[in-house]
């Protein structure tokens, strides 16, 4: 049996109509096969409505101000997905944030950085208290390989790229895995990073343990798009409201 996984559950869907006799393989987002992939020794993940819940009481001895929070549960939870995604994103890269503090680009942010720096502490000192841990503060972790019995394949349709992490994981995994991907200017040296250097232009069938090239085909012609300019702001709305509408 085949393991099926696209960056989205619109994607499934578009699948699962075009190829009515797939229906025998497993299928699944990219996101949730790499979260249910994950087991952690002795802590429980916790869930996303708590996780708020942990994350106000450990910003209630902080200054949150200068990030444009105020210390009202209903507003920061509305914004605390900035702090999450934040945090998420370095961890996928597997990036330090006292790395991202040290960089020129972001020296201006410096004090911003250090108000979620002393919030992920807290937040990560209440969690552990009661046995709990977070998607991004995984230290060490274990294949959830149980997940996997019966598949003899796992094949990716990637619309994007793999962060370090994920690339991480699927190093971990026994099973004879193939990536579908599309290469663009866009994305090539992307790609580049966790599989290898591919032709722009093409689709490609990749085995991803190996690095060969299964089948590569040219992709689909740039539809063609018509430009308009404007004079005023105002009649440049006006027009992609007539374009949507049309």
């Amino acid at each position: 049996m085949k393991l099926k996984l696209f960056s989205t559950k619109r994607q499934i869907r578009k699948y699962l109509s075009e190829f009515d006799n797939s229906i025998l393989d497993k299928y699944s987002t990219i996101g949730e096969f790499f979260q249910n992939m994950i087991v952690v020794p002795q802590k429980k993940i916790i869930d996303k409505e708590f996780r708020k819940i942990y994350l106000f009481k450990a910003i209630q001895e902080i200054d949150i101000s200068k990030l444009g929070f105020k210390k009202e549960f209903l507003s920061f939870a509305k914004n605390s997905e900035f702090i999450f995604g934040f945090l998420r994103e370095l961890f996928l890269e597997k990036v330090d944030i006292d790395n991202v503090v040290l960089a020129d680009t972001y020296l201006e942010f410096e004090e911003h950085l250090e108000i979620i720096k002393k919030t992920k502490q807290k937040y990560k000192e209440l969690l552990e208290k009661d046995g709990y841990t977070d998607n991004f503060l995984i230290d060490e972790y274990g294949i959830n390989s149980k997940l996997l019995d019966g598949i003899d394949k796992i094949e990716i349709f990637l619309d994007g790229y793999l962060s370090k992490f994920e690339i991480e994981v699927l190093d971990k995994i026994d099973k004879n895995i193939v990536v579908f991907l599309e290469v663009s200017k866009f994305n090539k040296d992307l790609v580049k990073k966790f599989l290898c250097e591919l032709e722009d232009g093409y689709k490609y069938e990749i085995e991803y343990k190996t690095k060969t090239i299964l089948s590569k085909q040219k992709s689909n012609p740039m539809p063609k798009a018509s430009v308009s300019s404007f004079s005023k702001r105002f009649d440049e709305i006006g027009f992609v409201f007539a374009k949507i509408a049309e």
